[in-house]
């Protein structure tokens, strides 16, 4: 018997919330950081962008938009430290943002997605601190989410073995009841036996056998003759 399906492993909402938050501040501050050092015309400001002076000028949309359009990371940086094609990562970041900012909540996998994408990006463009940072953050939630698991597999063990019990109790069950049904057949068949014998002696002792019957009728007309 399959182990029915169950809920997502989710964290409680508020720490969550207090998660993605502290990605997305600390995303826009990597991205600013880099930006800053090696293409700081891109923040100097055009008629469509103001000038940014802080990390906090600019939603992390705005900064994944500056990096698609400015920066081109060498291929081998990106073998490096991605494990997907670049724009997946930059759809993945503006994701984040979206959920952060609209409240939604999302399963543990999705969070480790996110940590991980914020680590890749730091190493791609050389924040060692801040890949730090989200490397102790992807470790601590890596154990959080494997404690979960482990104690999904200790429910999963303990219903497993209940399910064999009530199995084993199931299997007796029907093994009774296929007993009693043998049993009733045989009492049913016992019992017509004993019916059709006791009517049998019944009906001799009301009917005559044929050939009694003759020669009962010859006395009687003996009887009459004489």
């Amino acid at each position: 018997m399959p182990v029915p399906e169950t809920y997502d492993l989710y964290l409680p909402y508020r720490v969550q919330y207090k998660l993605l938050t502290y990605l997305q501040a600390s995303l826009e501050t990597v991205c600013f950081g880099y930006l800053k050092r090696e293409h700081s015309h891109t923040l100097e400001g055009s008629d469509s962008l103001r000038e940014v002076e802080y990390p906090e000028n600019l939603e992390l949309p705005q900064y994944v938009n500056i990096f698609r359009e400015h920066v081109e990371f060498d291929s081998q940086a990106l073998n490096k430290y991605l494990d997907k094609p670049v724009k997946y990562l930059y759809n993945s970041l503006v994701w984040l943002r979206h959920y952060t900012v609209h409240r939604r909540q999302v399963n543990i996998g999705y969070l480790y997605v996110w940590v991980n994408d914020a680590r890749s990006l730091a190493k791609l463009v050389g924040d060692s601190k801040a890949a730090e940072q989200f490397e102790t953050t992807q470790v601590k939630l890596e154990r959080l989410l494997a404690g979960l698991k482990r104690r999904r597999v200790k429910y999963e063990d303990k219903l497993l073995a209940k399910v064999k019990e009530l199995a084993a109790k199931r299997a007796e069950l029907d093994h009774l009841e296929k007993e009693a049904m043998e049993t009733y057949v045989k009492d049913v068949k016992r019992s017509k036996t004993r019916a059709e014998n006791s009517l049998s002696v019944k009906l001799e002792d009301l009917v005559p056998e044929p050939e009694k019957a003759q020669d009962v009728s010859y006395q009687n007309l003996r009887a009459a003759v004489s």
